[in-house]
């Protein structure tokens, strides 16, 4: 309870302080939310007649119908922000307990008191954007497969299934991180554990089936979740080695300066969008064969920001490094440098050299799977830390467990030295 008390109490004095945080991406979640209850129909579509959408993940669209459905008038999104809150407190739990499963009970502690003040976890479960829901499902399906396993329940394992499920309704990158999960759930011998690996993709398909059907009738191709929209702007930004990927403003506009993304924005039907599309993704493969080499490499350099960050943005009076120490201001160096120390490099350091340890516990392998899986899968994509953020808490728990086994390392090492 202590941790989830500090998590809740430190994200409402961030958001007394802040307010509820509305980006872009939260105004098309209030459009559909709203079209949801004005005409019963997922569109994101500002003046009727509304067209029926194929192009976004609906969980977290009708998470906040439910919420502005439910007569609440103005305190809807307040209400939206300390639901959040209270998701995000209990994911901090998830950290403790899978911590704590992994064998690494007091680094376990750590890691869950690291999430409650994890600048991004704070800022994300105040904002109306779907990371904290999806941190949420995501860990919560790593905490029933780990008691799944390791109290030999398959019910357990079937409601893990179904998190990951809608965890994917949530963020399409998810999507396959079902299958990640029956792999390891058959990791200890597949002919013992192969009806369990199965439930896992069975309940997650039953959680996005009537979602992908709804879909697929309407674009009238087969769609897991959603067409290809922004996720094709991200990987068209990645092919381009040429840009600066740390400037979203520059990469952006590098992207709406193109035709295939005019044609994307202008297209009003499905198979104008579908069209576009093609145009995109041809441009990208394009990209990628003109200079292989310059792609590697802006990949090389940009896959860490998954987990590496300053979060200058919630910095008052924040500068690029350069023009800090311009400026003289040791301070901000500092504030920033231990952040990204902290909460970035040495939880992910960490991670990689604990993974060995993680593979000998369930916890410790469900949780490396999923961190290693967002590193996979966004990979070929523009990146934003934002967009790590769902697997931060599983991050560290994997930083737990290699904190306890270099300790250990370092502490039988000391002995040895004493004996000698």
């Amino acid at each position: 309870m202590l941790v989830w008390a500090v998590a809740v109490v430190l994200r409402l004095a961030f958001v007394s302080w802040q307010g509820i945080t509305l980006t872009y991406d939260s105004d098309v979640y209030l459009q559909i939310a709203r079209n949801l209850g004005q005409y019963g129909v997922f569109s994101g579509d500002a003046v009727a007649p509304v067209g029926r959408w194929t192009t976004r993940d609906p969980l977290f669209p009708f998470f906040l119908h439910l919420f502005m459905a439910a007569g609440l008038g103005g305190w809807a999104l307040p209400g939206v922000a300390l639901a959040q809150i209270g998701l995000d407190a209990f994911t901090a739990c998830g950290v403790l307990m899978l911590g704590r499963r992994a064998g690494a009970e007091r680094w376990a502690l750590v890691a869950a008191l690291l999430y409650c003040f994890h600048p991004g976890a704070v800022f994300y479960s105040t904002a109306l954007l779907s990371e904290t829901l999806c941190a949420a499902l995501i860990t919560a399906a790593a905490v029933l497969a780990t008691l799944g396993e390791d109290k030999g329940r398959p019910a357990w394992t079937v409601a893990a299934g179904f998190m990951l499920g809608a965890a994917a309704l949530c963020r399409t990158v998810v999507l396959l991180l079902p299958v990640v999960f029956a792999a390891v759930v058959a990791w200890a011998g597949w002919r013992e554990r192969i009806g369990r690996a199965v439930l896992v993709m069975v309940f997650a398909a039953a959680a996005v089936l009537p979602w992908s059907v709804r879909t697929s009738r309407i674009a009238g191709k087969p769609v897991a979740v959603q067409e290809g929209g922004r996720a094709l702007a991200m990987a068209y930004v990645a092919s381009r080695g040429d840009l600066d990927h740390r400037d979203p403003n520059q990469v952006w506009a590098a992207w709406e300066a193109t035709p295939e993304a005019q044609k994307l924005k202008a297209a009003r039907t499905n198979e104008e969008r579908r069209v576009a599309a093609r145009a995109v993704r041809d441009r990208i493969v394009e990209n990628i064969l003109r200079a292989p080499g310059q792609f590697l490499v802006s990949r090389a350099k940009t896959i860490p920001r998954l987990f590496v960050t300053t979060y200058g943005e919630l910095i008052p009076g924040n500068v690029a490094f350069g023009a800090a120490a311009g400026q003289g201001r040791w301070g901000l160096i500092a504030v920033k440098g231990a952040i990204a120390v902290t909460l970035g490099i040495l939880p992910l350091l960490l991670a990689v050299i604990g993974i060995p340890k993680a593979l000998g516990t369930a916890s410790g392998r469900f949780a490396t799977a999923i961190w290693v899986y967002f590193v996979l899968v966004h990979a070929p994509l523009w990146i934003l830390p934002r967009y790590g953020q769902p697997a931060v808490p599983l991050l560290l728990v994997g930083a737990a467990i290699g904190a306890r086994w270099m300790t250990g390392l370092a502490g039988t090492f000391l002995r040895h030295r004493e004996v000698r």
